[in-house]
């Protein structure tokens, strides 16, 4: 998977699915696991509007080498 593949994915349907996640990492500690888990379980979002961890795991570490090398 390319950058840009993760990076539409987070514009297009995820986007509320994202910025939730991202919330929740930061205020609440949470893991990736963890919120795909809570999502899923919890059927806040439209399964298809959240990306499986292993993508969300590929893009955080894209953004993490893209940084480093920056």
């Amino acid at each position: 998977m390319l950058l840009s593949d993760s990076i539409d994915i987070a514009r297009n349907d995820s986007s509320w699915y994202i910025q939730w996640m991202c919330e929740r990492i930061r205020k609440d500690r949470w893991s990736i696991d963890g919120c795909v888990g809570a999502a899923r379980l919890m059927k806040s979002f439209p399964g298809r509007t959240i990306p499986c961890t292993k993508t969300l795991y590929n893009f955080l570490d894209e953004v993490y080498a893209i940084e480093k090398c920056s």
